[in-house]
C-alpha cells in the first residue's frame, strides 16, 4: 500500500512501506495519488477562508466575560445576604454606619466614600473605621 506523505521541501511523495525507501511518484499505470492529493488540497485552500484567529479570541472573551459577570453576580447575592445577617446580629452598628454625620466622616476621613459591602463583615467595618481614624489623626499631626 502506497501513501501520500509530504517531504521537507512541500512537495507530495509517495512511500512504498516495503522499501522503506521515499522517492517521486514515476509509475504511470497506477493514478497518481500524490497529484490528486495535492490538487485536493490546492483546491480546498482555495474556497476555504483561512481562519481568523479574531474569531477565536472573540469567542474566548465573551464566554470569560460572561463568566466574570455571573461570578460577580453570585458575589453580589453572597454580599447581599451578609449584610441582611448583620444588620439582624448588629442593629445599632449597622444603622449608626449607614447615618449620614458617619458617611460624611468617612469620606473626608478616609478620603474615599463609604462601600456599602463593606458592611458584610463587621470586622471589615471595625478595620475601615480604624483605618479612617489613624489616617484622620496623621494628617492632623
Amino acid at each position: 500500500m502506497r501513501l501520500p506523505k509530504i517531504a521537507a521541501d512541500g512537495l507530495l511523495w509517495r512511500v512504498n512501506p516495503s522499501a522503506q525507501e521515499a522517492g517521486p511518484a514515476d509509475s504511470a499505470s497506477e493514478p497518481d495519488a500524490a497529484f490528486l492529493v495535492k490538487r485536493m488540497v490546492e483546491k480546498g485552500m482555495a474556497k476555504r477562508a483561512p481562519l481568523k484567529s479574531r474569531r477565536v479570541s472573540r469567542y474566548s472573551s465573551k464566554r470569560a466575560e460572561r463568566d466574570r459577570q455571573e461570578a460577580e453576580e453570585a458575589a453580589r447575592i453572597v454580599i447581599r445576604h451578609r449584610v441582611e445577617a448583620n444588620e439582624r446580629r448588629y442593629p445599632e452598628i449597622i444603622a449608626k454606619v449607614r447615618t449620614a454625620e458617619f458617611l460624611d466622616w468617612y469620606a473626608r476621613a478616609a478620603g474615599e466614600p463609604w462601600d456599602t459591602n463593606f458592611e458584610a463583615d463587621v470586622e471589615e467595618i471595625r478595620y475601615r473605621v480604624l483605618l479612617a481614624q489613624q489616617r484622620e489623626k496623621s494628617r492632623g499631626a
